[in-house]
């Protein structure tokens, strides 16, 4: 390594050399104070540059990285709003409607962080679809470490006179036969 960079810092001072043991060294042992200063100052700049550029390029990464967290975080918690207060899924287009005229009004820098948010009716319904995945996933892992279980069926009419049907676990455990016949009836 020493014999390149040697090599290099003597090419950058336009000397010529002849590539032989003996002359190599002679050259090296006279030159060696002016070489140094030079290689260590061009050494230290480069290597400040280059960190001085990592440093920048990952802040440029962590700085997206937070920002498409972000972003995924609200496209799954706006459709559970959604879902929550019964709303139809085109709803996520009116939601990102609002959310964009109020950037505008009040941190119009981050315009371009809100347009990003997806909430079209595709992605509402298939973020509604994963929670609603995660949801019997966890039941289903729960359900395994239960000794008893009965099921409870309730039927109600929601805002739009739809019939809706809930079902509720009702634990069994230490009731006798004919309490749970009367749970039952």
């Amino acid at each position: 390594m020493g014999k390149f960079l040697l090599f290099y810092s003597c090419k950058r001072q336009s000397y010529n050399l002849t590539v032989k043991t003996c002359n190599l060294k002679t050259y090296y042992e006279q030159k060696q104070g002016e070489i140094d200063e030079v290689i260590v100052g061009e050494r230290k700049g480069y290597l400040q540059s280059l960190k001085n550029n990592l440093t920048s390029k990952q802040y440029i990464f962590q700085k997206k990285t937070a920002q498409s967290d972000g972003i995924v975080s609200v496209s799954f918690r706006v459709p559970n709003i959604i879902s929550n207060n019964m709303k139809p899924f085109t709803d996520g287009n009116y939601t990102k409607d609002c959310l964009i005229v109020t950037v505008e009004e009040l941190y119009r820098k981050k315009l371009n962080i809100f347009t990003q948010i997806s909430l079209s009716r595709q992605t509402v319904e298939r973020g509604i679809e994963r929670i609603s995945s995660e949801i019997c996933a966890s039941l289903n892992t729960i359900t395994t470490s239960f000794v008893y279980f009965s099921l409870a069926l309730d039927e109600t009419l929601d805002l739009n006179d739809i019939t809706e049907e809930l079902l509720e676990f009702v634990s069994l455990k230490g009731q006798s036969p004919e309490e749970i016949l009367r749970i039952l009836s």
